[in-house]
């Protein structure tokens, strides 16, 4: 695959060039990016692979794959839950979507679910 080899190759050098490694890339850069890690996902490809082609962490790879980006997240402001002195011996809730809910007793767990939907 000629085309996909330039491609991650650009992509490489382009992300491999920037000043810092650290932040969000240009959005032409990362769209240029997710589109070529669909591309070869639908291939057969790896999230490792892919990351591997390009220079990023495998998880920013699976997280364009999956469709997740901060724009997705909301602020949450709790109100009128008591609260509750965060321990170790407390509940430990981990939701589907990633939510990770520590030290809150259970009523208090389930009136921020309720409220975050």
């Amino acid at each position: 695959m000629k085309t996909g080899t330039s491609e991650a190759e650009k992509l490489r050098r382009e992300i491999g060039g920037r000043r810092s490694r650290r932040g969000p890339l240009l959005r032409e850069l990362r769209e240029r990016g997710k589109a070529y890690a669909r591309a070869r996902a639908a291939a057969g490809a790896s999230a490792a692979d892919i990351a591997a082609e390009v220079g990023l962490a495998e998880k920013t790879i699976a997280r364009w794959l999956a469709g997740v980006s901060s724009a997705s997240l909301v602020p949450v402001r709790v109100v009128g839950v008591e609260r509750v002195a965060a321990t170790r011996s407390g509940a430990v809730v981990t939701t589907p979507s990633g939510l990770r809910i520590e030290g809150l007793d259970v009523d208090a767990i389930c009136a921020l679910v309720m409220r975050c939907g």
